[in-house]
């Protein structure tokens, strides 16, 4: 064998090597970035859920606590002629 190939043969393990465990360190590194950043997303986005689930209940117990202490609903609930019913609610539906 010639000097250049023998030269070749042991520097090109000695320079590849280092440049794929490079590659590898870096890639560890992005990938543990992305898998925090991934992270960090859905928390923020089970949060806002959370908070707007939340939200939402709040306004349903409030809606519920504003007719249930409506009297006009309660007329009409209690009333068993649909003809009454129609006449108690027909100043609001005119209204809309």
């Amino acid at each position: 064998m010639r000097l250049k190939t023998k030269l070749l043969a042991l520097l090109l393990p000695l320079l590849v090597l280092p440049l794929l465990a490079l590659a590898w360190v870096a890639y560890q590194q992005l990938s543990a970035l992305a898998e925090e950043k991934s992270e960090r997303e859905i928390a923020t986005l089970i949060d806002q859920l959370s908070q707007q689930s939340q939200d939402i209940v709040a306004m349903a117990k409030a809606n519920i606590q504003l007719f249930s202490n409506s009297g006009q609903l309660q007329n009409y609930l209690l009333s068993d002629n649909e003809s009454e019913r129609y006449l108690l609610l027909q100043p609001s539906l005119l209204r809309l």
